[in-house]
């Protein structure tokens, strides 16, 4: 008789008055009922229908990652899949914290009765051991009448129209290699299955351009190549939980780690499709320089002007401000270290324009002592002890002249800056 009054209190008084709870406003709608249903009714918490109308004593305000709206676990199949997943996160797998839904001292009584009821692995997942603290790889779904078993049957996981929130709501069940490959390492790079990877890249020109397949086949899509590329089969979907959450060394690539200008996949696959870069993600995503998305760090920019430059006039590339433009044809690129802050010692263009007519004006010419700082013997191998500046209008002599070597807000910079000269300072 309790149990149908409590059941008839919820389906009347809260039907229409609390589909919602908030951040801000999650609590009890009557706290002194609740506290006795659940006091009285040791599964009245595990039934999802209650627990909007007692979110607080049930401990559904606590959850960090809960649905507002009092349908969602019924109506999944809808909420999800027409664009108001928002109202439903946990079940959506737009959050996938693995915790409890409810209070866990609720959850460890009825522990043993966790394969019964789906109710209970529902709101008990992490007593239930339904989840595992790798977000990536849990599914957001209980094993209910509208599980992810039957959407995967139903072919929803490869569906063009439900794919995209079916990898988020089903991680595990639609994530073939969630568990058997997850991961790629320099040293173990390879194809899952490398026959069917090598039919699928030529009978599918567009195959390799999907991040998801980065990782299956990373062999035969060129991925094991790249110097610059992500670990994690789930970072382009999931960057914004690992680029934060301390686990970004996965995501090198998506987190901004590493920044090489590289096509992700083979050249000429992307040459392939380079017509169509605008129009899609996936293809921007692995062929970042055929898609001139990036620039590469150390070119000309313009390859043909700065060769007919170098050749035309000797004392061009001596000039620092003609470094950048002219890159790759004065020899800059090749430089270990290219900016003030270096203490190697070598020439920073072409040694052997440095060598040809420009040995002898070392003395007289700041470019040339900038440009040939081995060829001119600014510095020497001893690369504790190089000033890394230039003799020029700025230049160590100056700054310790200033105070700069000695001057707390200064003297960091200034012994990586000016090695040689703020030592001597120190040992005088």
């Amino acid at each position: 008789m309790r149990s149908t009054i409590a059941s008839l209190f919820i389906c009347s008084t809260f039907c229409v008055a609390q589909r919602f709870i908030t951040e801000s406003s999650c609590e009890d709608r009557n706290s002194t009922e609740c506290q006795i249903f659940v006091k009285e009714y040791p599964s009245y918490c595990f039934n999802p229908s209650n627990h909007h109308p007692c979110a607080e004593s049930c401990g559904v305000c606590k959850a960090k990652c809960k649905d507002y709206h009092s349908a969602c676990m019924r109506d999944a199949k809808i909420l999800c899949f027409d664009g108001r997943d928002y109202h439903c996160p946990k079940m959506c797998g737009n959050c996938n914290v693995c915790e409890d839904l409810v209070h866990s001292s609720l959850c460890r009584k009825s522990q043993d009765r966790c394969k019964e009821d789906p109710n209970i692995r529902y709101s008990c997942r992490k007593t239930c051991k339904i989840c595992s603290d790798d977000q990536l790889c849990n599914d957001a779904m209980p094993d209910v009448a509208y599980s992810c078993s039957l959407f995967e049957r139903k072919g929803y996981c490869i569906h063009p129209m439900y794919s995209e929130t079916m990898k988020k709501m089903c991680r595990k069940t639609c994530c073939t290699f969630c568990v058997a490959q997850r991961f790629i390492t320099e040293s173990s790079c390879e194809d899952r299955n490398s026959t069917e990877c090598q039919i699928f890249v030529k009978e599918y020109p567009s195959y390799c351009f999907n991040p998801s397949n980065h990782h299956p086949c990373a062999e035969s899509c060129g991925v094991c190549k790249a110097k610059c590329k992500d670990y994690h089969s789930a970072c382009m979907r999931d960057a914004k939980i690992l680029c934060f959450d301390g686990r970004d060394y996965h995501c090198p690539k998506m987190c901004g780690n590493c920044n090489v200008c590289e096509d992700l996949v083979h050249s000429s696959l992307c040459r392939k499709s380079q017509d169509r870069c605008k129009e899609d993600p996936n293809i921007r995503y692995s062929c970042r320089k055929t898609c001139k998305i990036c620039k590469s760090s150390c070119e000309d920019r313009n390859s043909t002007e700065g060769q007919i430059f170098v050749k035309e006039y000797p004392s061009y590339c001596f000039n620092p401000s003609n470094h950048h433009p002219c890159a790759e044809s004065c020899g800059v690129c090749k430089a270990k270290c290219k900016d003030y802050h270096s203490a190697l010692c070598e020439d920073l263009v072409h040694s052997s324009l440095c060598r040809k007519k420009s040995q002898d004006r070392c003395k007289e010419d700041p470019n040339i002592r900038y440009s040939c700082r081995k060829t001119c013997k600014i510095c020497s191998d001893d690369q504790l002890c190089n000033d890394a500046m230039p003799d020029v209008a700025y230049s160590c002599s100056l700054f310790e002249r200033k105070g700069y070597c000695m001057n707390p807000m200064y003297s960091e910079t200034m012994k990586k800056m000016c090695r040689k000269t703020c030592w001597l300072k120190l040992q005088q």
